[in-house]
């Protein structure tokens, strides 16, 4: 049988809460953006991630890991996993529009499958973890 830690378990579970709250954000942002503005879908792209990422750091600080760490200590490697990340989505959302000819909207929540994974993985195990590198 398999032992799974309550707390651990928790904490998945708000982050899981606090992403789906925040794909929200950014996805509503981005949409919105998409279909009332001129912007190119690019900067409509970097606008929503830019309010998803702030809102990201401080209900992942503040809640999820309920870190008591300063804030110019996590603040750094929290926005540079972010980049990494977005990086990631950038590229996906680009080449599946760009060079496939997807739907934009479509593009959008395929960069952000590819966000998620990457930026789950480096906040668990290097933002948030007990041991700074």
């Amino acid at each position: 049988m398999i032992k799974i830690d309550k707390r651990e378990f928790y904490r998945f579970s708000r982050f899981i809460i606090v992403g789906i709250s925040n794909t929200i954000i950014t996805l509503s942002i981005i949409f919105l953006l998409l279909k009332f503005s001129n912007l190119d879908y690019r900067i409509s792209n970097i606008i929503g991630y830019s309010v998803g990422i702030t809102n990201s750091f401080i209900w992942n600080k503040m809640w999820t890991f309920q870190s008591n760490n300063k804030v110019y200590r996590e603040m750094f490697p929290f926005v540079l996993m972010a980049l990494i990340s977005y990086g990631f989505n950038l590229g996906v959302v680009i080449f599946t529009t760009e060079v496939l000819s997807l739907n934009q909207y479509f593009c959008q929540i395929l960069g952000m499958i590819l966000y998620t994974v990457t930026n789950y993985i480096g906040n668990k195990y290097w933002v948030f973890s007990k041991v700074q590198l």
